[in-house]
């Protein structure tokens, strides 16, 4: 009886990318959409004056991976664009948009620019 070993696929990361992956390979995955989510390291985070939750409000850079260079999407991924990512509890007592008062909205503020900064520089 003979089993095929499987193959590890090496994780390219992003200029950005801090080292904290979501590697989307399981069974579940189509074998095309198969990759890796990757994380850069912590922009800001700080408990919110007004949180009604244990979450902080948490702002970092994230893209995705594919593993599939001839993805239908091209290898420039055009439809997975790297993003700054928020998130914890920006609305508190609420189930959508942002609300935060001025002290919270200003921090955000601030990590986004500075989110925003990283990406362009290592785009």
């Amino acid at each position: 009886m003979s089993t095929t070993a499987e193959v590890p696929i090496a994780i390219t990361c992003p200029p950005w990318c801090g080292g904290d992956h979501l590697i989307d390979r399981d069974d579940g995955t189509h074998v095309a959409d198969r990759g890796v989510w990757h994380n850069s390291a912590i922009v800001d985070t700080w408990t919110g004056v007004h949180a009604d939750g244990p979450d902080p409000i948490v702002v970092r850079v994230q893209g995705y991976r594919h593993d599939n260079p001839d993805h239908p999407e091209g290898p420039d991924l055009s439809q997975w664009h790297d993003e700054v990512v928020v998130d914890g509890d920006v609305y508190p007592g609420f189930m959508s948009s942002v609300q935060l008062p001025a002290v919270d909205a200003r921090r955000l503020g601030r990590a986004l620019i500075a989110a925003a900064d990283i990406l362009e520089a290592q785009s």
